[in-house]
């Protein structure tokens, strides 16, 4: 049996690594304050940036896993859950920039090949933050 809540723990466990890990990307909750305000790397957050220093970057990605249903039963009991998860992508750059087209590619490869269901379904530019912004759904079952 899996519970709905141990489905999405894991989900936010496994989101983060993805991009930290085969994308090679930098958590910024782990950098100090200095650190952050001196990388160069792309930095990724749950739900939010910080703090508007951060959000000057010329690119940053927000992450949140937001749900997750049960598609597998025995005996009343989830066995498996499908969940979903969010990466939001703002940046200074277009589509047709190749930094940008390499990181979408990249983030879209790593997902897929961790069994995750990948699709870029929103692009737009925001006049607020005066940004493109880049969005894909991911979808994943996590078993009990």
């Amino acid at each position: 049996m899996i519970l709905s809540t141990a489905a999405w723990q894991e989900a936010c466990i496994l989101i983060p690594k993805v991009l930290e890990e085969d994308c090679q990307l930098v958590n910024g909750i782990k950098l100090s304050p200095a650190e952050r305000a001196s990388t160069l790397d792309i930095m990724f957050w749950e739900l939010k940036v910080p703090d508007q220093e951060n959000a000057k970057k010329s690119t940053y990605i927000t992450w949140r896993s937001d749900r997750n249903n049960p598609t597998e039963f025995a005996d009343g009991k989830a066995l498996q859950r499908l969940v979903s998860g969010r990466i939001d992508i703002y940046s200074n750059n277009t589509r047709s920039d190749s930094y940008m087209a390499a990181l979408l590619s990249l983030i879209d490869q790593k997902f897929t090949d961790k069994d995750w269901n990948v699709d870029l379904d929103v692009y737009e530019y925001i006049e607020a933050l005066n940004r493109y912004h880049f969005g894909f759904e991911l979808v994943t079952i996590i078993t009990g």
